[in-house]
């Protein structure tokens, strides 16, 4: 959810608040997210700066995967250069992206909240 629910929901909850650490075992980040306890066990809320304001997602991380024909991410070198020499630096440049797609295996498990 957007910022303003999150800030929302924080003050609703008062001292009832629990702060937990929601982290990804492919890399060493992390966020800072509230945890409430729904009716199938503790759901972690994490607020997103690019979310739309009063929507908020519930989704089920294990049905969502980045798809990519090649290695993730790859030197572009499409014209057949790794690297390139700058003209007005001592440097190098190179070049670094990928082509992929967001995919979700069971689009059931996820839903889109309305919040008023």
């Amino acid at each position: 959810m957007d910022y303003a629910q999150f800030s929302n929901l924080e003050k609703a909850l008062g001292s009832k608040v629990v702060y937990d650490k929601v982290s990804s075992d492919d890399a060493d980040v992390g966020f800072q997210s509230l945890t409430i306890i729904g009716p199938k066990g503790p759901i972690q809320i994490v607020a997103d700066q690019n979310c739309t304001p009063d929507v908020a997602f519930m989704l089920q991380m294990d049905t969502w995967t980045l798809n990519s024909l090649g290695a993730a991410p790859h030197i572009l070198d499409l014209d057949g250069n790794r690297m390139l020499r700058e003209a007005s630096a001592d440097a190098y440049e190179v070049r670094v992206g990928f082509y992929g797609n967001v995919a979700c295996t069971a689009p059931g498990y996820n839903c889109r909240v309305a919040l008023a």
